[in-house]
């Protein structure tokens, strides 16, 4: 549902018979993450306006909303990942190696130099943390980070990785523009890769609850159990 803004009066019963009534007003605006179109025709702008829409605040301060089936629907998604996330060279909630795929390689001087000096810095951190472990010095939990690149180094990083250790586990991170991202990876035990995946599923239910906004709304108005009446 595409909504701009939403009226909402909640009617009570005050001593002495009479109601009390409490008006609120939501201006209800898709967060930056959804992939809602905004559509408006050139008359609805204008009514909008003639009737003090204020379309500043409904773009900055607008309450985001889910409607309850992409919210279930995303939820599911995020709990299935979670206990099936992947590691190099397995497939998706498998622990059967993925059938061969063609391997992605470099040919330019410029990527093959990319490729070569991330695998280095792959190279020596794997050597940081096995001193530590042969040393019986526990290594805290952080990722190596590799410098963000395109889709295709980062599918050619990829193959080296599973190369290199298949196990490794490696996550696509946001990097400065929204044509780069850059790998960061983990060296875990199974036991640390099922909490690691539990504690970004927890994290990424929150994001969504979240986004979900208005949707609060109507779950609180569901669970009152009241009548409702709507107009448009």
């Amino acid at each position: 549902t595409k909504w701009s803004e939403v009226g909402l009066c909640l009617f009570h019963e005050v001593p002495g018979g009479g109601l009390l009534a409490r008006p609120f007003n939501f201006y209800v605006m898709p967060s930056a993450k959804s992939s809602v179109r905004l559509v408006m025709h050139a008359s609805t702008a204008h009514f909008h306006t003639e009737n003090g829409m204020d379309f500043n605040k409904w773009i900055k301060n607008g309450v985001p909303y889910i409607d309850t089936e992409s919210y279930l629907k995303q939820e599911q998604e995020l709990l299935r990942s979670s206990t099936s996330a992947p590691v190099l060279g397995t497939a998706q909630g498998s622990s059967s190696p993925v059938p061969v795929r063609q391997k992605v390689m470099a040919t330019k001087p410029a990527d093959l130099e990319f490729v070569n000096g991330a695998m280095v810095q792959v190279r020596r951190w794997a050597q940081g943390l096995s001193e530590a472990a042969q040393a019986d010095v526990a290594a805290e939990l952080v990722p190596l980070e590799l410098p963000e690149c395109n889709s295709f180094l980062r599918k050619v990083l990829h193959g080296a990785l599973s190369e290199f250790d298949p196990q490794l586990l490696v996550e696509t991170r946001p990097g400065s523009t929204p044509y780069k991202s850059k790998l960061a990876v983990y060296k875990m035990t199974e036991e640390q890769k099922v909490s690691h995946r539990a504690a970004k599923c927890a994290k990424k239910l929150r994001d969504l609850e979240e986004r979900a906004g208005f949707l609060r709304v109507f779950r609180a108005l569901s669970k009152a159990q009241r009548p409702l009446v709507g107009h448009n």
